[in-house]
């Protein structure tokens, strides 16, 4: 059985891929629809947002300003 390598950046950016997609939902009618796209978004902001958490010292500059900016951009879009 092979192991797949799985790297921060790649981890993060599947996880506001997701969060994008739930907010693309957003643009409906449904209001139930609507409510579970904002609510799916916030909670993979909240992943987001533990990660930065447990991750503080540990990360490389490059991985951190990723994560900064995802989280920013996703933050900005629920506001």
């Amino acid at each position: 059985m092979s192991t797949i390598n799985v790297e921060f950046n790649n981890y993060i950016t599947d996880l506001a891929h997701g969060a994008f997609e739930q907010l693309n939902n957003t643009d409906t009618n449904d209001i139930t629809e609507k409510a579970k796209a904002i609510a799916l978004s916030n909670y993979t902001l909240g992943v987001l947002r533990m990660l930065r958490g447990k991750t503080v010292g540990n990360l490389k500059e490059e991985e951190r300003q990723l994560l900064d900016a995802i989280i920013k951009e996703i933050s900005e879009k629920l506001a």
